[in-house]
């Protein structure tokens, strides 16, 4: 009668930092193990055409084991020999904490009071927000189209300020202009939008966003669930 078992691994160090009394440990219970012998072989020639003599060269044994129920002490004191501490160290993953009284940094949670006021005010203040960091970074008074006016800055508002200029003059270049791409919309950038073809110009820019968005996602995986709205937001 023969009996078969998932077997046991040994390992025994037999040189570098040995721990104290280096007898052989059993890692533990063993799953899987392969072991691979092998060497080269040298002919001598001379001046025969076939080899005078063969002999082994360099030979190398490789072998891999997988097994379970691994012990860290196991493992230091067959392959380190370092001195053991008792204790562990715990982590923790996105625990919220205080902010120590000496740090120079200030946090300030706004919650649901982030804007007390009328409406109307409230939109007013939203209205110079967009027209001082957006509306007027891009020209958009200058631009005598009013849908490319509008489609630059719901570029900039989505993707920023600087990338959406950026993607504006690399449409311009595809239609035949001749513009350094700086994300800074100047008196080249703005006369190319005012001569270019309106239409021509559009298509464009709905295809510059449109991969612009799919190569964001492909690079963010976690913002794949935001690509179907991009691209809505890109050919519209």
């Amino acid at each position: 009668m023969f009996h078969f078992g998932s077997g046991t691994l040994w390992g025994y160090p037999v040189a570098g930092n040995l721990a104290a009394n280096p007898t052989p440990i059993k890692f533990g219970t063993l799953q899987d193990i392969n072991l691979e012998i092998s060497g080269a072989l040298k002919e001598l020639y001379g001046q025969n055409q076939f080899a005078e003599a063969v002999a082994r060269g360099k030979c190398k044994i490789t072998g891999k084991a997988k097994f379970a129920q691994i012990v860290g002490k196991h493992v230091n004191d067959l392959f380190f020999g370092q001195t053991m501490n008792s204790g562990q160290k715990l982590t923790a993953l996105d625990e919220a904490q205080p902010v120590p009284s000496g740090s120079p940094y200030t946090i300030t949670e706004l919650g649901e009071d982030f804007y007390q006021g009328p409406l109307e005010s409230a939109l007013e203040t939203a209205r110079e927000l967009y027209r001082s960091e957006y509306w007027r970074t891009i020209r958009g008074d200058e631009i005598q189209d009013q849908a490319i006016a509008t489609k630059l800055l719901d570029m900039a508002v989505n993707m920023g300020v600087r990338q959406a200029i950026v993607l504006c003059q690399r449409a311009l270049n595809t239609a035949g202009f001749k513009l350094h791409e700086d994300g800074v919309c100047g008196s080249c950038a703005l006369a190319a939008i005012n001569h270019a073809d309106v239409s021509l110009l559009s298509a464009h820019l709905r295809e510059s966003c449109t991969v612009f968005y799919q190569h964001l996602a492909a690079v963010r995986p976690e913002a794949q669930q935001y690509l179907h709205g991009w691209l809505n937001r890109a050919r519209a």
